[in-house]
This record gives structure tokens, C-alpha cells and sequence, in this order.
């Protein structure tokens, strides 16, 4: 996966109000948590994020790397392949 493209992510999710974003060595990924919730994951081969399930089902019509949320609840999650 691109540095830039790892680096750009992590700063958005900074850059929101009262968000943190830290490595769980018990998951092996970065986590973005928002007030005590995940609202995204990171590893090296996926981008997790939730969403509302009928625009996680448009996301996946229009584009090929986005596909259900990658161990979590795939109607509220949708993973971006980073890395094949």
C-alpha cells in the first residue's frame, strides 16, 4: 500500500472532532474510534468502514474494490481493497 495514500487516511480521521486513531496489537490494525465506537479499521490489505446499508450496496455496484465489510457485519460495513 502507498505511504502517502496510508498517511492521507490516518490524517482525515484525526482531523475529526474528538476521533483517535491507534494500532490494536490484539487486531494487528490501526483503529478509528470516535466517542468509545470503531467507525473504521485499517490493516494492510483493507480500509473497513461503516455506512448506511443502502449506500454500502450502491458503493459496491459502482465500484469493483469496494465489497462487504471484511470480518465484520457486511449490511453496515464495506472494505476498499488497498493492497491484492
Amino acid at each position: 500500500m502507498d505511504f502517502e495514500f496510508k498517511k492521507e487516511i490516518i490524517d482525515f480521521g484525526k482531523s475529526l472532532p474528538n476521533a483517535k486513531i491507534y494500532w490494536r496489537n490484539d487486531w494487528q490494525l490501526l483503529y478509528f474510534d470516535l466517542a468509545g465506537h470503531f467507525f473504521a479499521l485499517m490493516n494492510q490489505k483493507y480500509l473497513t468502514f461503516k455506512n448506511l446499508p443502502s449506500t454500502n450496496l450502491e458503493l459496491r455496484e459502482i465500484y469493483l474494490f469496494i465489497i462487504p465489510g471484511f470480518h465484520v457485519n457486511k449490511k453496515h460495513w464495506n472494505s476498499i481493497v488497498l493492497d491484492k
